[in-house]
């Protein structure tokens, strides 16, 4: 039942490719000294965390903080709930070193964070605003350039303890300002004969989100979501006194930071959470009225829009609407990537060429939408479906293309532990089937049930597991159907996907951190998902089956040198280019120009 452990033996039958070392370049393309790496990592963090604006930095005086907060019992709680094995900065003990003697620890922690925060005059110690780098390379990129690699905040595990227990105390505020604001939405479209009808989704990439999030409109936001003053206020300044230490090469230099997050603090989840659902409450405020205020969610840093149309106003209203965000978020110093952005449209009716003339445009073999700003123009690609948190979004049959993305990621999955559900080793059928319950065929039904399970991706996933399953059960015998395959591995993807809606259904109606509207919203869909469900019937075979026939029954066509007999004439001229050449030379004709 552990997943954790599950994968760590995974990755020892089947280990992943070594990882690459970092060897940065200079302009010219040369190889750098370590020393010369580390001076260039420092300046890119250094600039990276630095406030583009006056107005984005913040510095709250720190108020006393209630002695409560900081019992031995409060810091045994938060030093449990480190898990072991996480990296910590050089010179510092492990996490297990902390946890041996917790007693006295958490008593030592509790006197110095009473005298620190909660006596007159409070004040940081200077050991609880370190932070080192760790540097990892991006996917799919060259770990050459600093801008290719992904920084990781290394902290203390004592820096950590204090983290938990500020989160804890202002996650209930967070989560009650977080109640009416949405996590995800789909929508679906339809039209009809109309002059003008459609719809449009859109994606926007922020760059560097967690790294570019202003001090100033973090500290707003845990205001307006009720966090104590005194507890946002500790909260920023221990982001404002951080000193980021880069270490690389033998070398180490250190800079502080005026805006974004620390990835991998414990507090910058529900920080920027917070950060959001203010984002989404200015957004509200944007649009104008009788505009879909409702029409934008997040997930993490993950921006969609959606929008119907009905006539030509509701289309350049929604333009209008997408202008506005994109101010807001200029506004937040937010930074945008409008190449990486995306939006997917999809128009019907008579008066579509006249209303998109502007609007659409075409560069470089890429169509662009087209919004009108001061002082240039803004151009978002547009596609015909587009990848978000899993699944594939479009306004047609995106359920079959979803299950197409997931199909890919299984296989890769699937080739990756190739040598282990595949070979003849050590693990018996039990094993490998475990193995493969656990890590491929999450890989596939992953978003297909919050998409929708129609009856041909259903015999679509069914022919893919039932092709893993032959190869995991060694099941090679003629005649066995993909039912029988699956009813060995006690596997029914039908009932699993009616159970997963059905759960999915409940869960949202006994969620207790969602408002009512909220959850109608996400109820209809849901609803719908488990209805349509349920009503999907049991795959079956669109193909006949192969029936054997006696040889003197099927069509049979001689080989005139040796009287071998072959199915196809196909068959027979290999047979003829193969052993008897020469009957293809000798049928040649002279050619004279």
């Amino acid at each position: 039942g552990d997943s954790r452990l599950l994968f760590q033996c995974v990755r020892l039958l089947a280990p992943r490719a070594g990882a690459r070392s970092i060897r940065l370049r200079d302009d010219q393309g040369s190889l750098m000294h370590p020393r010369a790496e580390c001076r260039m990592l420092s300046q890119y963090a250094a600039e990276l965390f630095k406030a583009r604006r006056a107005q984005d930095i913040c510095r709250p005086s720190l108020l006393p903080l209630p002695p409560d907060l900081f019992t031995p019992n409060a810091w045994k709680c938060a030093l449990r709930s480190l898990r072991s094995g996480k990296a910590v900065p050089a010179g510092q003990p492990s996490i297990d070193t902390w946890k041996q003697d917790l007693d006295a620890a958490a008593l030592e922690l509790s006197r110095i964070s009473k005298e620190a925060l909660c006596a007159e005059g409070p004040y940081l110690p200077l050991e609880w605003t370190e932070m080192q780098f760790a540097w990892l390379p991006k996917a799919g990129k060259t770990p050459s350039s600093p801008a290719n690699l992904r920084s990781i905040g290394l902290m203390a595990a004592d820096t950590k303890g204090l983290l938990v227990i500020l989160r804890e105390a202002a996650k209930p505020a967070v989560l009650r300002y977080m109640f009416d604001s949405p996590q995800y939405a789909y929508r679906i479209l339809g039209f009809g004969n109309v002059a003008f009808v459609g719809g449009m989704m859109l994606s926007i990439d922020l760059r560097k989100a967690f790294d570019s999030v202003s001090h100033a409109e973090l500290y707003g936001a845990l205001l307006d979501a009720a966090v104590p003053q005194e507890v946002a206020s500790v909260l920023i300044q221990i982001h404002v006194q951080t000193q980021c230490v880069v270490m690389h090469g033998g070398a180490s230099e250190s800079n502080g930071m005026s805006r974004g997050l620390r990835q991998g603090c414990p507090v910058s989840p529900i920080l920027f959470a917070a950060w959001s659902v203010r984002t989404l409450e200015l957004f509200r405020a944007a649009l104008r009225e009788g505009s879909d205020r409702d029409c934008y969610t997040m997930f993490a840093d993950d921006l969609h829009g959606c929008w119907e149309f009905h006539s030509v106003a509701d289309f350049h209203s929604a333009l209008r609407d997408v202008r506005h965000v994109i101010q807001v978020l200029e506004g937040l110093g937010m930074e945008l990537n409008l190449q990486k952005s995306l939006v997917v449209l999809r128009l019907r009716g008579s008066a579509v060429a006249s209303a998109t003339r502007h609007a659409l445009v075409w560069h470089n073999d890429v169509q662009y939408l087209r919004l009108q700003s001061e002082p240039k123009d803004l151009y978002i690609p547009v596609a015909t479906s587009m990848p978000y948190l899993g699944a594939t979004l479009s306004h047609e049959n995106f359920e079959l293309q979803t299950l197409r993305t997931r199909t890919q990621c299984a296989q890769t999955r699937f080739q990756e532990l190739r040598k282990v559900l595949r070979s003849n080793g050590a693990l018996s059928s039990r094993h490998r089937l475990r193995l493969y319950k656990a890590t491929v065929w999450p890989s596939l039904w992953y978003a297909l049930g919050s998409t929708g399970v129609t009856g041909e991706v259903l015999r679509g996933v069914i022919s893919v597991v039932a092709g893993h399953l032959r190869n995991v059960l060694r099941v090679y015998q003629e005649g066995v159907t993909n039912q029988a395959v699956l009813l060995r591995a006690d596997m029914c993807p039908r009932s699993f996907f009616i159970d997963q809606t059905r759960h999915k259904v409940q869960a949202i109606l006994c969620d207790p951190l969602r408002s009512a509207a909220l959850k109608a919203r996400e109820m209809n869909r849901a609803v719908t998902l488990s209805v349509a469900m349920a009503s999907t019937p049991e795959a079956t075979s669109t193909s006949s089956s192969l029936v054997r026939v006696a040889p003197g029954d099927a069509v049979s066509l001689p080989c005139d040198v040796c009287g071998m007999y072959f199915g196809s004439r196909e068959g027979l001229q290999m047979h003829i280019s193969q052993q008897h050449p020469e009957i293809n030379l000798s049928a040649r004709l002279p050619f004279n120009k």
